[in-house]
């Protein structure tokens, strides 16, 4: 959902509610200037580059190539020459109309919605998404402004203060920051393209006026960190016009609700470029490891030079009232500046606190965030595990990941963050909140760890600041480097509830799989790395671990990559198989294993650990949950699918509610016939997502079978069927609930079929 600010949520509340009530320290990132030659200008248009794009430089402001502005069309790879003095280049925005004959060149298919693209004067060598956000919520010319919202936009992403918003992230897809950069834009586009059609009346073709266009990306501007979770979601296989059409109810219902007051949303955003861009305000306890309690205030701005030089920013609340200066600086980088109040306990009260710039001259005045805050914040939760505070955790470099440490965590559902000390004690590494976060997974270039290291867990109550009202320090622990061969990265526990004909039958999960298994995966005999698994319980009643399953590989068995073979063990089906992935280039063989039991398991902390040939084991940690009450039961009978323009397959189910978190995925079989017997592979699937609308191109589904075909060569194909599954978490390592439907027939969308 669009959160309905850039600067802060209660101040565009606050404006939107006075409007209906009345009568009426780093750089910006360098930019080389753009080619001009003999009055020529050149550059590039892209959401992926755009063919067919009408460009000029927009002198009079109204966002529209007129009669007095030279105009010219992007070629195939979205380059354009204008004619265009370099006095001209450095004065106007250029522009770039982007109509439904324009070709994206990601998909090579026309724009479904029309939007207008613009880029700050002497910033038109790129012309993109990003340079949209940037033009329009800044002055547009200086670089202090622009910088402002170049490092907002760098912190909604996550991204480093080295990566150059205005480069062409086409051109620089290697490097998986402009990578992210790419597709984050791919969604702007498409939401700002649905956005115009709604404000347009469902006309997906017209013109974007000036004030439109300010409004809506002031709205998509706030919205920038929810687009990147939202390629996260789907970073294994990104499809940016089947997430748009997934999300098109949600996003044309969120710019439709705002569509009355469009000109106050513009008044607010033309205000706010002149003022500090303020990104979060907190009001919080801290609670350390040794139980004292510090409360705080907090503020995170866009980070500028001059904050405040041209500011007085000052905090006021029921009972004090304190300007802001850089003495309150805990922390500021090229994209922030963060300022803390600590207070000792009790000091604050319940009421509202405000951030806001003072000044002699009222219309310069104002409030740029407020919110109620209430003291003493709800009653914090017992998290407290001290029976961890033992002999640590271990760093372990395995196939996929160069650093991976897993840590135990109280809850699952609890929001947590790690940090990486030094043996000074300051803080090297530092993970953002998130449910049920229990790893850390960072490559070489990300984090090194260094001698003598401690882990500090913390958990807190939201991941948002301005929704915190708690921060508690759990544990902090000694980490040292493992030099295991084999290590387990994935694990879900979880219950499954699968139907099947008339009836649902309900399993309990233990899914993990462990790497490498054996030294090389194209000899004979194999060569053993892992002697065994098991996994264990934490009992919280003796402070103790108790065993689930111990499981000793059988080589007997697993003889050559592919075998596999499941057993009995009491209440367990315990079914292994050695396989190779092909991992950017490099082979990994891993045993995936699949254990289950009908009786039903302990909700708590699971450890699972995988024992070596040569001594050394590894640990991982899983919390498991239990299901919740309200969870869907997926059924066949619920699922609607359809064939869409000739080129989609549409899938959904009833949605479940705001109030239960579900994350929807189809996933693809194929049923075939081959040396007379009648098999069943898996062929595909969709990401999970939080939309129970998922659509699927056709030629997607056409190019797994023509794989399967070569592959498997079956001697037919029955038929191709879906199954629709609902699970409570995206991370595996939150899941809990699995629901999966029967086999639904979709043969007949099939056009190959």
């Amino acid at each position: 959902m669009i959160k309905p600010n850039i600067i802060a949520s209660a101040a565009l509340a606050v404006f939107l509610t006075a409007c209906s009530d009345s009568d009426g320290g780093g750089q910006l990132p360098s930019n080389p200037s753009s080619p001009v030659q003999s009055n020529v200008a050149t550059g590039k248009v892209a959401d992926g580059y755009l063919e067919g794009a009408t460009v000029c430089f927009d002198k009079n402001g109204n966002l529209l190539c007129d009669a007095d502005e030279p105009t010219a069309q992007t070629g195939v790879d979205g380059s354009y020459e204008l004619e265009a003095t370099e006095a001209e280049t450095n004065q106007y925005p250029l522009i770039a109309i982007v109509t439904t004959e324009t070709i994206d060149k990601d998909t090579n298919e026309p724009v479904r919605h029309a939007y207008t693209l613009v880029s700050p004067p002497g910033k038109f060598r790129f012309v993109s998404p990003m340079t949209t956000l940037m033009a329009l919520h800044s002055d547009g010319t200086s670089d202090a402004s622009l910088q402002g919202v170049a490092a907002t936009m760098r912190q909604l992403m996550g991204l480093s203060d080295n990566v150059d918003l205005f480069d062409d992230y086409i051109d620089k897809a290697d490097d998986e920051n402009y990578q992210q950069i790419h597709r984050v834009a791919q969604l702007i586009a498409r939401q700002l393209g649905q956005g115009l059609t709604v404000l347009h009346g469902g006309e997906s073709n017209s013109s974007a006026s000036e004030k439109e266009m300010v409004a809506i990306t002031g709205l998509l501007l706030s919205d920038v960190d929810t687009l990147t979770e939202i390629v996260d979601m789907n970073s294994d296989d990104f499809d940016a016009d089947a997430i748009a059409l997934s999300y098109q109810e949600q996003w044309q219902g969120d710019i439709s609700s705002y569509s009355d007051e469009i000109d106050d949303i513009y008044d607010f955003y033309v205000n706010a470029r002149s003022g500090p861009t303020i990104l979060d305000g907190d009001a919080y306890v801290y609670i350390k490891l040794d139980g004292t309690v510090e409360e705080r205030l907090e503020a995170l701005f866009a980070f500028s030079p001059t904050l405040l030089e041209q500011y007085d920013l000052v905090v006021t609340g029921p009972n004090f009232s304190h300007q802001l200066t850089d003495a309150d600086i805990i922390e500021s980088t090229t994209n922030i500046i963060r300022f803390r109040l600590s207070f000792e306990e009790g000091f604050l009260e319940t009421g509202a606190y405000e951030i806001a710039i003072a000044s002699d001259n009222d219309d310069e005045s104002g409030t740029i965030i407020g919110s109620n805050y209430f003291f003493p914040p709800g009653a914090t939760p017992n998290v407290n595990i001290d029976w961890f505070m033992g002999s640590g955790v271990e760093a372990v470099n395995n196939p996929y990941i160069d650093n991976f440490i897993s840590y135990p965590i109280p809850s699952d559902s609890l929001n947590i963050r790690a940090s990486l000390k030094d043996s000074d004690g300051n803080i090297y590494y530092q993970s953002s909140f998130r449910k049920g976060r229990n790893r850390i997974a960072e490559e070489d270039d990300q984090l090194t760890l260094r001698p003598d290291s401690t882990l500090l867990v913390e958990v807190s109550d939201d991941i948002e600041g301005y929704a915190r009202t708690f921060l508690k320090e759990l544990y902090e622990v000694p980490v040292s480097q493992s030099n295991a061969k084999a290590s387990i990265d994935f694990t879900r526990t979880y219950v499954r509830n699968r139907e099947r004909g008339s009836e649902t039958t309900t399993s309990f999960i233990y899914q993990f799989s462990a790497e490498k298994m054996v030294e090389d995966h194209t000899a004979s005999p194999l060569d053993p790395i892992v002697d065994g698994v098991d996994i264990q319980y934490f009992n919280e009643v003796n402070s103790s671990f108790d065993n689930v399953v111990t499981h000793d590989v059988d080589y007997n068995e697993i003889m050559a990559l592919g075998d596999q073979y499941d057993i009995n063990d009491g209440d367990f089906n315990l079914w292994n198989s050695l396989q190779l992935e092909d991992y950017f280039g490099e082979l990994i063989n891993y045993l995936d294993a699949f254990y289950q039991t009908q009786t039903s398991i302990e909700q708590g902390l699971y450890v699972y650990s995988v024992f070596g040939t040569d001594g050394q084991t590894y640990h991982t940690y899983d919390f498991y949950s239990g299901t919740d009450s309200g969870f869907p039961d997926v059924k066949r009978a619920n699922v609607s699918t359809e064939k869409v323009d000739g080129s989609w397959l549409k899938f959904s189910l009833p949605s479940a509610g705001e109030n239960v978190p579900v994350y929807y995925q189809y996933q693809f079989y194929v049923i075939y016939e081959k040396d007379g017997e009648s098999l069943e592979t898996y062929l595909m699937g969709t990401n999970r997502s939080p939309q129970n609308v998922s659509y699927v191109r056709l030629s997607k589904v056409n190019e797994a079978l023509a794989f399967f075909n070569e592959e498997y060569a079956p001697d037919s194909v029955n038929a191709v069927v879906i199954r629709a599954n609902a699970w409570d978490a995206l991370k595996s390592y939150n899941i809990d609930t699995r629901s999966e439907s029967d086999s639904i027939d979709i043969s007949p969308l099939l056009p190959a079929l």
